[in-house]
């Protein structure tokens, strides 16, 4: 009888282990917001499509695959992350990319990280009027895999109606472009499937904002107030349009920093973009009938403040424009929530 008790305690301590997922070895917390597998498997160079380059040559378009070790989740949110570097350099496996990638399969994503076509030796200002050309073909290149993430859906258990993109400078300007103007598709790759994405992260980025419009998803945005490669007006129009026009913006302002927040902030800007996207991709965690709140944020030790200042500096919240805006001043970042009406 011992023996026959043992037994079903190992086959029911299995059937426990199987029931969720595969996430046996892997650590404590709440997937999608937390790293929650200890291993990703990465399939590299991965071809997502095809694209006219500059020089009138055919491109192969390639993405960096990742995906949490030993996941048995049958539907699993994607996150498509485009790097940075003026349109002109960058690569989906330089370090970055590859860690942001890595990080956000740990927490159960299937994510991307893409290559795109660039304009090598050029260099583009805001305001260069080449500059929407070469905006364009950025974005088609990432819709097509928007697009490929649909197309081999079952292949890689991917929900195809929960995909967000997100990126750095250039890659933030053309995930804030995907984001919003999904209708024009492109001819990079994998027609026949929707472009449209759920939610974007746009660290230091810029769009014209005429394409928000009403209905369509929510954003988080990271600028430095003193950035002079892409300017801070940037953030503050899609925060003002957000506010017009009804959608869901989160702005983390870092007061004092220019373009290149990284190496600063770097931890601070994953957990605030897991937070953001545990809760507008990720399966929805209500509370009181809204979305599930951040968590704090990070301390000094992380954000490389000084701690003598406390956690949180100032808190307020106003009504403004049928609008919830929660302002909340934490060791010299400003968050701010604009809840749309959506």
């Amino acid at each position: 009888m011992a023996l026959r008790a043992r037994h079903g305690i190992l086959l029911l301590t299995l059937a426990v282990a199987l029931a969720l997922g595969g996430q046996g070895s892997a650590a404590e917390g709440v997937r999608y917001r937390d790293e929650v597998f200890d291993s990703v498997t990465r399939t590299r160079d991965v071809a997502y499509g095809q694209a006219i380059d500059e020089h009138g040559e055919l491109e192969t378009l390639e993405l960096d695959l990742y995906e949490p070790t030993g996941d048995r989740e049958p539907l699993r949110p994607a996150f498509v992350w485009i790097h940075g570097g003026g349109f002109t350099g960058g690569d989906k496996a330089d370090d970055l990319n590859a860690e942001i990638a890595t990080r956000f399969a740990k927490r159960g994503y299937v994510s991307t990280s893409i290559n795109y076509r660039l304009r090598e030796g050029d260099y583009f200002d805001v305001g260069d009027p080449r500059l929407p050309q070469v905006i364009a073909e950025a974005r088609h290149d990432a819709q097509a895999a928007v697009r490929w993430l649909r197309a081999n859906a079952a292949a890689y258990h991917i929900d195809p109606n929960r995909i967000a993109v997100g990126g750095t400078s250039a890659g933030a300007i053309t995930a804030l472009h995907v984001n919003y103007n999904s209708t024009d598709p492109g001819d990079s790759g994998n027609p026949g499937y929707p472009s449209d994405t759920s939610a974007c992260i746009d660290i230091s980025g810029a769009v014209d904002v005429a394409l928000m419009e009403q209905g369509e998803p929510p954003v988080m945005i990271v600028h430095g107030t003193e950035d002079t490669r892409v300017p801070y007006d940037h953030a503050l129009n899609i925060v003002a349009r957000g506010q017009e026009v009804g959608i869901t913006v989160e702005f983390h302002s870092l007061e004092g920093m220019g373009h290149g927040v990284w190496t600063q902030y770097k931890e601070a800007i994953i957990a605030w973009m897991a937070d953001f996207l545990y809760r507008y991709v990720s399966p929805p965690q209500p509370v009181g009938g809204v979305a599930a709140p951040p968590r704090s944020e990070p301390d000094a030790a992380t954000t490389g403040g000084d701690s003598s200042t406390g956690n949180v500096a100032a808190v307020g919240g106003v009504v403004a424009g049928g609008a919830l805006v929660l302002a909340v001043g934490v060791l010299g970042v400003r968050r701010r929530y604009f809840a749309g009406r959506r």
